[in-house]
């Protein structure tokens, strides 16, 4: 997953924000199948702990879990096959940079997990983030 949002040569563009409720912000154009997506995103966000993650068209609804490094510098292990995780280091998704989601394919205790169909996204996919914060962020990979 974090291939996925991470490759090509530019960040992972954002195609649209929605603002938590009552926020002044205004909304930016929603995100289009087949558009091409931007090269960087429309504005940057502030941190916020991401809550959500959805990825429609491979069937991801995932609660998303914490993930840190190990004592020699490698990225934990995700424990629950069945949600997806962030890595807690990295920037939030909405601020500049990639933001880094990992998880297991299948597992020998559930069999199929969470990112099983992750072979399946194309270009141009959504990628769902929900924040803490109330807003949603959107990318296409």
């Amino acid at each position: 997953m974090a291939y996925a949002l991470t490759q090509g040569g530019t960040p992972p563009p954002q195609a649209a924000v929605s603002a938590p409720a009552g926020s002044a912000t205004e909304p930016s154009t929603p995100y289009q199948p087949g558009a091409q997506p931007e090269a960087s995103p429309k504005r940057a966000l502030a941190s916020s702990m991401r809550v959500y993650l959805e990825i429609p068209s491979i069937g991801v609804k995932s609660a998303l879990l914490a993930l840190g490094l190990t004592s020699d510098g490698h990225l934990q292990v995700p424990w629950k096959p069945l949600l997806a995780d962030w890595y807690k280091y990295g920037v939030t998704p909405g601020e500049v940079g990639p933001a880094v989601f990992a998880r297991h394919v299948d597992s020998v205790e559930t069999g199929r997990a969470v990112f099983y169909n992750l072979g399946r996204l194309a270009r141009g996919a959504l990628v769902i983030v929900k924040r803490k914060d109330g807003s949603t962020v959107r990318f296409a990979v």
